[in-house]
Order: C-alpha cells, then structure tokens, then sequence
C-alpha cells in the first residue's frame, strides 16, 4: 500500500490553514535565497530591495528586540551552574533566583530532568502569586498548567472539548488562524461572530447572538468560545463592560469561555488590559462560581519576546474535577513542557523587585521596548491613513495594526478574471516591489468585500520609518496605476 498519496492523508490536516507562514511568507523566503544567491554569484540583484522586511509575524528576536538581561542570566545560570562562581559577572539576586530554581527541580545541580506533567510545583505557585497580584484572586497551583507556549494549550483544549464534526467554536472574525487551523485539524466547526470595525473593533454582541442562532439551527453544538484581549490581528483592548456581557452569553448558555491574553502587556491606548478572570470576580456569585474558563498566557509577546523559548501556562476556573483530570492525561502523553520554557515563565510571573541589584536594568529595558514599540504603532497608524483609501483603526494593543484597503473596482475585476485573491494579490505584489512581508486579511477573515493586510510593529525603529514610506510609495502607485 502506498502511503504517499493524498487520500492516505488525514483530510483534517489537508484542511488546515495557517496564513502567516502561507502564500505570501513562502514567496518571501524565496525572493531572499533569490538575492543571496544573486550576491554570492556577484550578480546583479534581481529586486529593488536588498533585504526582506519581515512583518507578518509577532516574532520580536527576529526583529532585532534585545532579549531581557536578567532573563538570560538567570537561564544561563540553570543551564550552567559552574557560571555562578563568576560572582563579579553576574548580581547577586540573579545567582539566587537561579539556585531556587535549580533546587526545585529535585536534582543534583540541574535542570534536565523531566518536570512535574503540569510543570514545576514551585513554578507554578510563582505563577499563583503573579496571577494573585494582577487579579487579586487565590489561584491554586493544580489550576496552573504550564505549557510550550500558549498555543500547545490552546490546542489541547479544543482538541479536548471537540470529538464530533458539530461541535462548535465561536471564534471572533478577524481571529488569529492558530483556531481556524486547530478547530479544521480535530474536525470540529468553526462557528464566526463579528467584531466591529468602526468602532475599534469591539465585540459585536448582535452578531455574537446571530452567530449562536445560527449554529443551533444546522445542528451545531457550541463547546467554547474564544476571545482575544488585546486583540490580534485587530489590536483592541475590550472594556470591562464588553468582557461583562461576554461572560453573561457564555453562562447563560453553558459555554466554555476560553481566553487569549497573551498581549496583556502590549497596551498602547487608554484603555486598561483586565483579564477575564478578574473581571469574572465582579459578577454575580451563581456566575462567579458556575462559568467554565480557562485562560492562556505566554511568553513570546508582552516586552519580553521570547518565543524561542516556547513558555507559556492555562489558568482553570470552575472546571470539574473530572475534567481536570483528563487535562492532566492529556499533559502527561506529553511527559512534560520542556524546562527553559517554564523558567522563562517563572521568570517573567517573579520579577526582580525594588531594592534587588537587578531592577533598575531591567525596568529600563522593560520600559524602553514597551516604548519603542508603541511609537512604532502610532508612526504606522499615522503614516498609513495619510493613504488615498486606505483606513486603519489606531492599536490599542498587542503588536499589529489591520488597516483596510478600499481597493479600485479596477484592480477587483481583473481579479476576478484571473481568479485572484484581491487582498493576497495586493501583498503579494507589495512584497515584490518593496520586500515588505505581510499577511493579507483573507487569512484571518473578514466581512464580504473589505480587503485588510496585518502589519506587525516590530522591526527595529529606523527600519520602521523606511517600511512605512515604501508601503506609501507603493500604495500610492497601485492607486494610480488602477484609478
């Protein structure tokens, strides 16, 4: 029997789709082997550009982020502790904090055993302590499910909730395709609510309701619902009273409320991040204690970036004990998340404090990234809707802008002729004029005929200011190329 073929293929996996690494990165990553290969041959570079700018993913280290000093240290530490000798290199508080950590592991002077299904006890309690603090609620460390980044925990919960092709995930359009492409790959049905881009991108609850409307009248069942505070691609932050109504709907209607928050500390607006659990403590105590959530932290975004590093944890609240034993099953198949990850949690959760050797370092390069950063979204924000049809909804979080394109009626009939994507044909052409790379909205949805693109705000400062006036010259010729 030939095992090659597609039809040996699970068709689950055939219908996933993940379009920040899709058709436009691909085509990225061959137009730079293009140029270097033009460069070692001493050949004339095919393209007007010398490099690819890569914004199509949150993906800060690539993009020259300096990682956190007290970080590494510490990590370096764990990994190596004949280092700690060199007390005139490293402070003293980033010695300790790695010999706690090198005890906790119940071994002999290292990190290299398997941890603990859920992650380091001792992990875990930090996390409690952190989760404490932000919420101030008592969280219990069999709660906390540390993970390799966020997204591994997303998947083994829809992976859990879905085992029929009717069962539903409310997911927010646009959304980030990580839930489109898990929800195709365990063959469940991917059920959309809308958001509201003309007013900056908030929950429509209409459409919410309309959704679930719909969904129970062709059979589907709905298991959860998924938020993204602060919103990617979109960048909103949602008000207290938004997130109140959302765990309303998700109670009333016996709906697992899964949230996504892993920009929390990407705030660039007035208004606040509250986490959803948080929030949940303000309702009423039949809602307090009865509403399924589970939310999700990492950390590859905030100002640390470590998405190397593939760190992240889920918070359980009011899950049944049942249940919670088949996420801890489900965690054990996996025999553990790999350690440096959970370091880097615990690193981030217990942070150096006022009076420690390391913290005045580290509020530096904390404060001068979430700085820079938030400069970089309002330059993009700015720049871009000096642009003839181009309108973008200022970034109230998280790293990306999703700026809509009124593209010429012109430009859509030869797509049609030709059998185009109109937005993925406009980036695409962007990155062969410009070496921009990003990620045409098709790939996170959107409404019938509005055409987006995500643009990520983390190449470095100086490379911004350039990308955004390539991104003008190039919009403005397509405008004028196709009025």
């Amino acid at each position: 029997m030939q095992t090659n073929k597609r039809h040996t293929l699970n068709p689950n996996i055939i219908a996933a789709r993940y379009a920040v690494r899709g058709k436009t990165f691909l085509k990225a990553q061959e137009i730079k082997k293009e140029i270097d290969s033009s460069k070692e041959k001493g050949e004339k570079n095919p393209y007007p550009f010398d490099e690819i700018v890569y914004c199509n993913i949150g993906n800060p280290q690539m993009c020259n982020q300096k990682p956190l000093t007290y970080l590494r240290q510490v990590i370096s530490l764990c990994e190596d502790p004949s280092l700690m000798e060199l007390t005139d290199r490293y402070p003293k508080d980033v010695i300790k904090h790695a010999q706690e950590l090198i005890d906790a592991m119940g071994c002999e002077g290292t990190t290299g055993a398997y941890t603990h299904s859920k992650g380091l006890l001792y992990i875990r309690k930090n996390v409690c302590k952190y989760l404490k603090q932000r919420d101030g609620v008592e969280v219990n460390p069999d709660d906390i499910f540390l993970t390799d980044g966020a997204s591994t925990g997303i998947k083994m919960i829809l992976n859990m909730v879905i085992s029929h092709h009717l069962h539903g995930i409310m997911i927010p359009i646009p959304q980030y395709p990580l839930y489109s492409a898990a929800i195709s790959q365990f063959g469940g049905s991917q059920v959309e609510y809308y958001l509201n881009e003309d007013n900056n991108w908030e929950i429509d609850m209409d459409s919410v309701e309309k959704a679930l409307s719909d969904a129970l009248y062709n059979g589907i069942s709905i298991k959860a619902f998924v938020v993204i505070n602060p919103g990617n691609p979109t960048g909103q932050v949602m008000t207290v009273d938004n997130m109140k109504k959302i765990i309303e709907f998700c109670f009333k209607n016996n709906i697992i409320l899964l949230a996504d928050e892993v920009y929390q500390e990407n705030i660039w607006g007035d208004v606040p991040f509250n986490s959803f659990r948080k929030v949940l403590e303000m309702m009423p105590e039949e809602i307090r204690t009865g509403l399924h959530l589970i939310s999700f932290f990492s950390v590859s975004k905030g100002f640390y970036g470590e998405c190397g590093k593939r760190g992240g944890f889920f918070e359980i609240t009011n899950i049944g004990k049942f249940e919670k034993t088949q996420m801890y099953k489900l965690a054990s198949i996996n025999l553990c998340s790999n350690v440096v990850g959970q370091e880097a949690v615990e690193l981030i959760c217990n942070r150096p404090k006022p009076g420690d050797e390391s913290y005045e370092l580290f509020e530096k390069e904390k404060n001068q990234i979430l700085g820079e950063l938030k400069l970089k979204a309002n330059i993009i924000y700015e720049a871009l809707n000096k642009c003839e049809g181009i309108h973008c909804n200022p970034a109230m979080g998280a790293l990306y802008l999703f700026p809509r394109i009124d593209m010429p009626q012109k430009f859509l009939d030869e797509c049609t002729k030709k059998n185009l994507i109109p937005d993925e044909e406009y980036c695409l052409r962007m990155l062969k004029k410009t070496g921009i790379c990003v990620v045409p909205g098709c790939g996170f949805g959107q409404l019938d005929n509005t055409y987006h693109y995500r643009i990520a705000i983390l190449p470095p400062l100086e490379q911004i200011q350039k990308t955004i006036s390539f991104i003008q010259n190039f919009h403005n010729e397509f405008m004028k190329e196709y009025k």
